[in-house]
């Protein structure tokens, strides 16, 4: 996929922030209604959803709340609404399952397990012992390429015995990095509602 593809990549998500497919804009950002061509994903979701937000890939464009008003094949127009904020980028989490190292900002390393994943921050496991505000750098090994980034813990509660659950969020992101960790965050979820359907199939 070439740079101006990804560009043009929109994440179609629910009123609720949950992710039902990705697509392609093919109309300029200016324009009344948003063309988009749907490459992964069920179109019949998203048409039964009935209020999309369309999130583009590329973060100099602002999320759009939206309604389909045309659907021709794979090809949907989406009617926007209003203009949404950043947390409609922020607040699409998904569950993750991997083991990685994180490296506290005043020394050493400690094993963490994710629980969840956005493309703002990271929940995990782990028994070292974190205060709020505390810096790190956290290995994120499910992305395209493995990535070294920096991040905060916002809060924390026990868990099991010496294990807390930490929130964190990340910083100083630059743009290619946050590109590919919503990548993983949209394959994470494609694979889960993959593995749901071929369940209900069985």
């Amino acid at each position: 996929m070439t740079e101006s593809d990804i560009s043009n990549i929109v994440l179609l998500l629910n009123s609720s922030s949950i992710l039902l497919g990705r697509g392609l804009l093919q109309s300029p950002p200016d324009a009344p209604n948003m063309q988009i061509q749907v490459t992964d994903g069920l179109v019949d979701d998203l048409v039964q959803a009935g209020l999309l937000q369309a999130v583009p890939q590329d973060t100099a464009t602002a999320p759009r709340l939206g309604r389909i008003i045309l659907r021709r094949g794979n090809r949907i127009v989406l009617e926007p609404l209003r203009i949404l904020g950043a947390e409609a980028r922020q607040n699409l989490r998904v569950p993750v399952d991997f083991e990685s190292f994180v490296y506290p900002d005043s020394g050493g390393r400690a094993v963490i397990k994710a629980d969840n994943l956005s493309s703002s921050g990271i929940a995990f496991y782990t028994t070292y012992r974190f205060e709020p505000h505390d810096r790190f750098e956290i290995v994120i090994p499910i992305t395209s390429e493995p990535l070294l980034v920096w991040g905060e813990i916002l809060r924390h509660k026990p868990y099991t015995g010496p294990i807390s659950l930490y929130a964190a969020a990340f910083s100083d992101l630059i743009n290619d990095e946050e590109v590919k960790i919503r990548e993983a965050v949209f394959s994470v979820q494609i694979r889960q509602k993959a593995s749901i359907l071929g369940d209900r199939r069985v």
